[in-house]
């Protein structure tokens, strides 16, 4: 019997919070972008045209195929942060990749860097391949003058995650990733700063903006349970800014900082093959990678009615991390800050987003409800939690 079966099931969530609780209904996207960042969104396409896009895919398949003899396959796989295509060529299948929100070119160099570095390590699992265009480089522009790059396609799906010896594997994948990327020295600073810069989430939206927000919401987030929420919300953040200084005191290293199941593929058989979208990689908390994947194990709160299930999940993952990485006691202490640290960002990212014009509130108030069922999830289970991560 596992450790948290053993403990007695001493908490319940009210009515309130199972409904805060709760997962909304939303098409999601099981491609290459992190499923909190895509429920509800709109994708890229529907902002474009569809000539131009084509007329975009063609420029960067003739830098990449100048001979021709290539053909487009007929998936689609886009998401928020790019645009993406499927080409065949001599038999062989490749990823078009147009980034949509990325200007500078040193974003997608830093990522290839460490992709490539990635590629001559011995690692059980493929990670993905960019190719090299005609003019030598693995980045090109577009006949509108986007960033794009081709990659080597790879079979598989995203996992589901939904056993304990497949979580245990994607937490031994987790492990085997972050001791990969402990050993990648781009030669290029990181563009990303790490979670705890939390200022620099959104350029719209800083911390400090984000608490007056709570104090004040405008009208499109004025409804009762939403002044609810982010009453609640800043009671948490106020006092957490002020732990955001110690963190940097903790491990550092390059992390993926958005590993999760959409951007892993497995095979037939549920194992992990594969890991994905490196595109945010940068240099961060160690501890901040295990983080993100249990942070969004608690979001997807598969079953509210018994709050030991994500934690019977959480365990299962520590399972297979801990094979390879033990945190210190210092990392461990501030997961649930971190937990928080993950939820917060998106939200802040987001509103960001909407005062851009670029989102419309829906998906902020979505995030906000995650937002505020995290913090009593914590409230109710952190102490659990630590023990946990204890061992």
């Amino acid at each position: 019997m596992s450790q948290i079966e053993q403990e007695n099931d001493k908490s319940a969530f009210s009515e309130q919070e199972k409904r805060a609780y709760t997962e909304r209904e939303h098409d999601q996207r099981n491609s290459i972008a992190d499923e909190t960042y895509i429920e509800g969104e709109k994708d890229q396409e529907e902002r474009r045209d569809d000539k131009t896009i084509e007329h975009e895919m063609l420029s960067v398949v003739e830098a990449f195929f100048p001979e021709g003899d290539w053909r487009e396959l007929h998936l689609r796989g886009s998401g928020v942060n790019n645009t993406t295509r499927f080409i065949e060529r001599a038999g062989r299948r490749y990823v078009l990749r147009i980034y949509e929100t990325h200007r500078e070119i040193s974003k997608v160099t830093y990522e290839h860097q460490v992709l490539l570095a990635l590629a001559k390590q011995d690692l059980s699992f493929r990670v993905p391949l960019p190719l090299t265009a005609a003019n030598g480089e693995t980045v090109v522009r577009t006949s509108e003058g986007k960033l794009a790059a081709m990659f080597h396609y790879m079979e598989g799906r995203p996992p589901q995650l939904q056993d304990a010896a497949q979580i245990t594997q994607f937490g031994e994948t987790t492990a085997l990733l972050s001791q990969a990327l402990s050993k990648v020295n781009p030669d290029q600073p990181p563009v990303y700063p790490p979670y705890y810069e939390i200022e620099q989430a959104h350029p719209k939206c800083d911390l400090q903006t984000f608490i007056k927000f709570c104090h004040q919401p405008s009208e499109s987030f004025a409804a009762p349970d939403l002044r609810q929420a982010l009453a609640s919300i800043v009671k948490v953040v106020e006092p957490l800014q002020r732990r955001l200084e110690l963190m940097k005191q903790l491990p550092h290293q390059l992390i993926h900082g958005d590993l999760n199941a959409s951007n892993a593929l497995a095979d037939d058989t549920g194992s992990i093959t594969a890991v994905l979208d490196f595109e945010f990689v940068t240099v961060d908390l160690r501890v901040m990678e295990p983080a993100v994947f249990i942070s969004d194990l608690i979001r997807r709160g598969q079953d509210v009615s018994r709050e030991g299930r994500s934690l019977q999940q959480i365990e299962a993952y520590l399972a297979g991390y801990r094979r390879y990485i033990e945190l210190t006691p210092e990392e461990i202490a501030c997961i649930p800050d971190l937990l928080l640290l993950r939820r917060l960002d998106v939200v802040m990212h987001f509103l960001g987003r909407y005062w851009e014009g670029i989102d419309d509130e829906q998906i902020v108030i979505d995030q906000i409800h995650y937002l505020y069922a995290m913090t009593m999830w914590l409230d109710l289970y952190a102490d659990r939690l630590v023990r946990l991560l204890r061992g």
